[in-house]
């Protein structure tokens, strides 16, 4: 596809600042046609960021001032990443197809939200600075009753359990040792609802040493 092609060579040869380049990138999707404006966002979300760039094009115009950045980020904190945030969740979890996630995104820099071409720039930017873009479309996962959740827990035997908890507390050499002892306690379950409760009880325990070692390097400061 033509658009490809624009933007690779342009990704892969820009030089500048953050701003100038997305505003670049910007135009050049905004001059497409309309039927290839999703698809063009789509490739810069998966390629933005990963594309390595020789040097070789300087962009010498400048776009913005220090102010007129400022402003935008303001706007685009306060009215825009909010709804972003909410149509990758949602999106992500009711399993939408890429390609329509991302023409929900370009209607939405598109919109009245952001009124001019520096804001809807920057945002663009913001969309491929998300932690969750590139999108996947993952879907919700198993859901359960408490009391489900609970008889579940009672049904997995005390041995993988107790297993467990002792693999956690063990200090191996590398990561693949600990965590190829998991996979034997996950696998020995019969079922998917049985290995989905155990991986909740893994991550639990995992998160909940996390915060333990955030909360002591804070009181060691």
């Amino acid at each position: 596809m033509q658009y490809e092609k624009i933007l690779s060579d342009f990704l892969s040869t820009c030089d500048g600042l953050v701003r100038d380049v997305f505003f670049s990138i910007y135009s050049i999707i905004e001059s497409l046609d309309e039927t290839e404006q999703p698809a063009a966002v789509m490739y810069v979300c998966e390629n933005a960021l990963s594309t390595k760039s020789d040097y070789s094009k300087r962009i010498e115009k400048e776009y913005y001032t220090d102010e007129q950045v400022e402003k935008a980020e303001e706007k685009i904190d306060k009215k825009f990443s909010i709804l972003l945030d909410s149509l990758i969740e949602e999106s992500s979890k009711n399993a939408v197809k890429p390609i329509d996630f991302y023409k929900a995104v370009w209607k939405m820099i598109q919109s009245s939200v952001l009124k001019t071409k520096r804001e809807r720039a920057l945002a663009l930017f913001k969309v491929v600075d998300h932690s969750l873009i590139p999108y996947r479309s993952v879907g919700m996962g198993l859901s359960m009753k408490q009391e489900r959740y609970e008889s579940i827990v009672d049904a997995i035997t005390e041995p993988v359990l107790y297993d467990t908890a002792y693999i956690l507390r063990l200090d191996y050499q590398q990561k693949t040792q600990r965590a190829s002892l998991l996979v034997d306690k996950l696998l020995s379950l019969n079922s998917k609802e049985e290995q989905t409760v155990y991986m909740s009880i893994v991550m639990h325990e995992i998160e909940k040493n996390i915060k333990k070692d955030v909360k002591a390097a804070i009181e060691n400061l």
